[in-house]
């Protein structure tokens, strides 16, 4: 079940950043995107959305897609709104929570059937990537994925 239709109603929609600026820059005449905008307020009404900038500019529409980041403006408003309303959920209050580990190394490709003690414990990581010096570690070639169990 997809938990974003039981709660909301919409079924929810995975994509990056970059896919939706592609997506809108098709759609969406030029001259109705504004980027680099520091949002300071939202009002909305039943039939429009105005946002105010910190530039003291104002844009109305029908229409508003907040991808303004994780400390959003857009997203500021909405919860400042909700919960006026008695309507925000407790773990939307929560502050953010972020959690990052990174490793990095180089070495020479490892080949699994050389090690097979090391086929057993890379299955419990979400990926491994394995490249030669030759190769760029962004090419999907010289990337090995182990799906976690």
């Amino acid at each position: 079940m997809d938990i974003t239709l039981y709660r909301t109603g919409y079924p929810s929609l995975v994509f990056t950043r970059i896919d939706l600026h592609k997506f809108l820059l098709s759609q969406v005449p030029k001259e109705k995107i504004s980027l680099g905008k520091k949002i300071v307020a939202v009002e909305q009404t039943e039939s429009t959305v105005t946002i105010r900038c910190l530039n003291s500019e104002s844009f109305s529409g029908h229409l508003l897609i907040g991808s303004d980041g994780a400390y959003s403006g857009v997203r500021k408003s909405l919860y400042k709104t909700l919960e006026k309303d008695g309507r925000l959920p407790l773990a939307d209050a929560a502050k953010l929570k972020v959690h990052h580990m990174s490793i990095l190394g180089t070495t020479d490709p490892l080949v699994l059937t050389k090690y097979p003690e090391m086929e057993s414990k890379l299955k419990g990581l979400a990926a491994v990537f394995v490249g030669s010096s030759k190769k760029s570690v962004r090419s999907m070639d010289s990337m090995q994925f182990f799906a976690t169990p």
